[in-house]
C-alpha cells in the first residue's frame, strides 16, 4: 500500500506510527506511540493521527474531560486540517 500512494516507510512512517517485524509491520497505539516518542503536534500538523491520539493518551493517563480540553485548544487547526483534506480528497475524485 506504501508504494501505491508514494510513501516512503522508513522515512515517513517506521518509529513514528509503527514498527517493521520482517515483511510485516505493527501500528503502534496511542500509548505507545506516545512513550517511544512517535507523536508529533498535537495540533495535527503533521497529521490527524497525531491530534487524535494525544487526546486518546491524554484520556488514558488524566482523563476524559482533558482529552476534550486538549482537542478543543486545537480545534480551529484541526478543522483547517479536516477541511483540507476533504478537499484534497475531492480533487483526487473528479
Amino acid at each position: 500500500m506504501a508504494r501505491a500512494i508514494g510513501v516512503d516507510m522508513d522515512a515517513q512512517v517506521t518509529k513514528r506510527l509503527g514498527e517493521k517485524r520482517g515483511s510485516d509491520f505493527r501500528l503502534w497505539d496511542s500509548v505507545t506511540r506516545a512513550a517511544r516518542g512517535g507523536l508529533g503536534p498535537a495540533d495535527g500538523g503533521r497529521g490527524m493521527i497525531d491530534a487524535l491520539h494525544h487526546a486518546a493518551n491524554v484520556s488514558h493517563t488524566r482523563s476524559l474531560t482533558a482529552a476534550r480540553d486538549l482537542l478543543a485548544v486545537h480545534s480551529r487547526s484541526l478543522t483547517r486540517l479536516v477541511a483540507a483534506n476533504c478537499d484534497q480528497m475531492a480533487s483526487v475524485n473528479d
